[in-house]
């Protein structure tokens, strides 16, 4: 079984309805002395562009750069979901890897800290948790956004 990892972060949990990417970012930071060195509020005031502490995707390109993070983007084109595995494999042995998916109605965003031949693991910043969950899981949330190192 093939596993790549970071150390498991520590948790931290978003302090509003949508400041899910934030609080990821601050977990990132705390686990990574390379990662970026930020705190949830002060990512929220002077990013957030939405209601309830949200961020748009323009506004978290601007902010990936700012942050000298890379970025990138998969979209969903007509049935095609392009899975975020092999981009999570290739970024994964050096860095963390926070992920922008879709549920109905809103995104949401976790740190990607391990990854195995059939699952995933990672800090969701809704509760502050570690959890762990199956490729097939993931990928059924496209589009996704990915921050690396």
């Amino acid at each position: 079984m093939a596993v790549i990892a970071q150390a498991c972060p520590g948790w931290v949990r978003q302090t509003d309805v949508d400041s899910c990417w934030a609080a990821a970012l601050e977990a990132w930071g705390r686990a990574d002395p390379q990662g970026p060195q930020v705190q949830q509020a002060s990512l929220i005031a002077r990013w957030s562009d939405q209601a309830n502490g949200g961020i748009s995707g323009t506004q978290m390109e601007r902010l990936a750069n700012s942050l000298h993070l890379q970025h990138a983007y998969l979209p969903v084109v007509g049935q095609f979901r392009r899975s975020p595995i092999p981009a999570i494999r290739a970024h994964l042995p050096t860095s963390y890897v926070s992920c922008m998916y879709t549920l109905p109605g809103f995104c949401h965003t976790v740190l990607i800290y391990r990854l195995r031949d059939h699952d995933v693991s990672f800090m969701d910043p809704n509760g502050g948790v570690y959890l762990n969950r199956p490729h097939s899981w993931l990928n059924a949330l496209a589009p996704f956004g990915l921050l690396w190192r």
